[in-house]
């Protein structure tokens, strides 16, 4: 049995902790995956794997020794590197990726074009908790949402009035206990709504915009903790998610 800590549902599946990536391609005929190739440019524990949203043959990958390396499937290459340790890539420009660590600032990569080079963003920094995860909106350009240590939120949005450390788990407010988030991601049908997971307070679904918390969703053991979701694509309104009840004991739910 294995801890799961990451995944990402597309065609090409890979696994990210250890030093290496495994790249199984789905073959049709057989409706089975296939081991397409391994790379193992990293020295140190992968941290982090982001899909290009505009070209599905590039991906993004940060490690524990704060190295970025973006690779091209196709080629099986690395295209480029840079160090961080948490990344995503930009969704309003293909070539960009965005990069932070600790309390920030956030940094934005363009790997190629006329704009090469690493730009800082302008409002992004000097956060209380150490960020856990960010994700960009995929359908509001420049929207990002950071979730902290310390169990909350922060959320910027270009004409928007920024958010720093909010929507914390109710269970949490007035204290000085932390319940880092492990998931976090938008739900694609909406510009609003994002789903958010905590060690200890299990699942909710937020709306970013009034700043609340529409639904909580329970896990069926107390112990029971998520590490990571995704919402389905196929199926408007379901999600999954990876986690553990144990130490000994891992698991997938659908919700």
């Amino acid at each position: 049995q294995i801890n799961i800590y990451s995944f990402n549902i597309t065609s090409v599946k890979l696994q990210s902790w250890h030093r290496g990536m495994y790249n199984y391609s789905l073959d049709h005929r057989y409706n089975e995956f296939k081991l397409q190739a391994i790379m193992s440019e990293h020295k140190k524990t992968i941290t982090a794997i982001s899909w290009c949203p505009l070209n599905p043959e590039v991906f993004a990958s940060a490690s524990a020794d704060n190295l970025l390396i973006i690779w091209n499937v196709a080629e099986q290459k690395a295209v480029t590197r840079s160090c961080t340790c948490l990344n995503g890539w930009c969704w309003n420009a293909g070539d960009s990726i965005a990069f932070v660590s600790h309390r920030g600032p956030l940094y934005i990569w363009t790997i190629s074009g006329p704009d090469l080079g690493v730009t800082v963003h302008k409002e992004a920094h000097s956060f209380l908790s150490d960020i856990c995860l960010f994700r960009w909106h995929p359908l509001k350009k420049g929207k990002v949402v950071f979730g902290h240590t310390d169990g909350s939120l922060s959320i910027f949005q270009p004409g928007s009035k920024n958010q720093k450390h909010v929507l914390r788990p109710e269970s949490l407010e007035g204290t000085d206990e932390e319940d880092p988030v492990t998931a976090l991601e938008w739900d694609p049908l909406s510009t609003d709504y994002l789903l958010v997971a905590n060690m200890h307070n299990g699942i909710r679904l937020l709306d970013s915009e009034s700043l609340s918390c529409i639904t909580t969703f329970s896990f069926p053991s107390a112990a029971a903790s998520v590490q990571c979701l995704a919402w389905v694509p196929s199926a408007p309104g379901m999600f999954i998610t990876g986690g553990k009840i144990n130490t000994h004991r891992s698991t997938i739910g659908k919700w």
